[in-house]
């Protein structure tokens, strides 16, 4: 590998970073258009696993799954992403996130959830998206007693 094809791959590796961040930062500050974004029309979002998810395949179903379910009820959350193992081929790259939420619901139950994201992403038009996003849980438990106090509230 010469010294330009590495200053790509290490180029792509920290925009692939950049995206994953900027994904908890949109959801957690509910700014669904924002958040929306950063995903290919084609995205297949798989959170099943999680409570009160779906999957949901391409970026209409997935708006529409944001606008009538996850924005009206979504309450307080604190995603937080570490330890990636990233994998770029080209235009498409595949990533192993492990993840921990802490999360209110729309009558204040608190929980937390551990486990992983397993994502895809395409390079369009020289800008890294999430093809997939597939959520796993490695454990969960409900927070009871739990106070979160809302920046401004």
């Amino acid at each position: 590998m010469d010294q330009t094809e590495n200053h790509s791959r290490v180029h792509d590796r920290i925009e692939i970073k950049e995206l994953r961040y900027r994904y908890c930062e949109y959801r957690d500050e509910k700014a669904w258009d924002k958040w929306l974004s950063l995903f290919t029309e084609d995205v297949v979002f798989d959170a099943s696993a999680a409570p009160g998810m779906d999957r949901l395949e391409g970026k209409e179903e997935f708006r529409e799954f944001i606008q009538t379910d996850l924005a009206p009820g979504a309450g307080y959350s604190a995603h937080h992403v570490f330890h990636p193992r990233i994998d770029v081929d080209g235009d498409e790259a595949t990533v192993r996130w492990v993840l921990d939420i802490i999360s209110t619901g729309p009558h204040g139950n608190a929980w937390w959830m551990q486990g992983s994201y397993f994502d895809e992403y395409r390079c369009v038009d020289g800008e890294w998206q999430f093809s997939t996003v597939t959520v796993t849980v490695g454990a969960q438990a409900e927070i009871k007693g739990l106070q979160i106090e809302q920046p401004g509230g």
